[in-house]
């Protein structure tokens, strides 16, 4: 869309409180959102050490216990290429341990609540996952914990942006402004879904228990070490 040159520029002097964004969520064209991070799930009960690394998704200690979602193969290819020496744009590498976890019988599911009651029932014991998603699993009582994985944390921003032909230009950065808002109602029932973490790092003090500690635990991008960014 940049690219057709049919999205506005963002001019960041009309949204106040974008002066407070995390840097690295920062954009020409887009304002950030929301924020969640790819991260590690494992059942204690079922999967022993802890897992480190995207590429326990093949490791043969946890046959038969691993699962991952079809509608997320785009985030199961860019983990596997990061663990075998890819890239976001070199998915080859990721290959050959992919077709090991087939091997193992990794099991496959067509979306996330389908896996979330794999781990509930402890059918699987072990898959990667948004960090929001953990939050709210957890809340419902599945026995989960994260790890984050050594090859980094692969980001999911939501993004907000202005068509050029956008017919009130001026009430469009109103909104962007509003959804940055600590006392956002739009943010709340987000929010309160899971772990989902606020592009102002002062958003995260406003969510609280279990929610504030997982945008805590996830940190910003500026501190958790490699944090490879995916945009929608």
């Amino acid at each position: 869309m940049v690219a057709a040159e049919v999205v506005e520029k963002i001019d960041y002097s009309k949204i106040p409180l974008a002066k407070d964004l995390l840097p690295a969520l920062k954009a020409d064209y887009s304002l950030p959102h929301i924020y969640s991070g790819k991260v590690i799930l494992y059942n204690p009960k079922m999967i022993d050490p802890a897992p480190t690394s995207f590429a326990d998704l093949w490791n043969p200690k946890y046959k038969g216990k691993v699962g991952v979602i079809d509608i997320q193969y785009q985030y199961t290819m860019m983990a596997a290429a990061l663990a075998s020496g890819g890239t976001l744009t070199n998915f080859e590498p990721g290959k050959a341990g992919l077709l090991e976890a087939k091997k193992l019988g990794v099991r496959i599911y067509p979306t996330n609540e389908a896996m979330a009651q794999a781990l509930k029932t402890e059918e699987v014991g072990l898959c990667i996952m948004w960090k929001a998603r953990a939050v709210q699993w957890q809340n419902s009582g599945v026995n989960v914990q994260v790890v984050t994985p050594k090859e980094g944390v692969l980001t999911f921003v939501s993004e907000f942006l202005i068509p050029k032909n956008a017919p009130n230009k001026d009430g469009a950065y109103a909104f962007l402004n509003a959804t940055l808002m600590p006392s956002s109602p739009r943010m709340k029932p987000i929010s309160r879904s899971g772990g989902i973490s606020r592009s102002r790092p002062e958003g995260r003090n406003w969510m609280g228990g279990a929610v504030c500690r997982a945008a805590e635990d996830l940190g910003s991008p500026a501190t958790s070490g490699t944090i490879w960014q995916m945009t929608s």
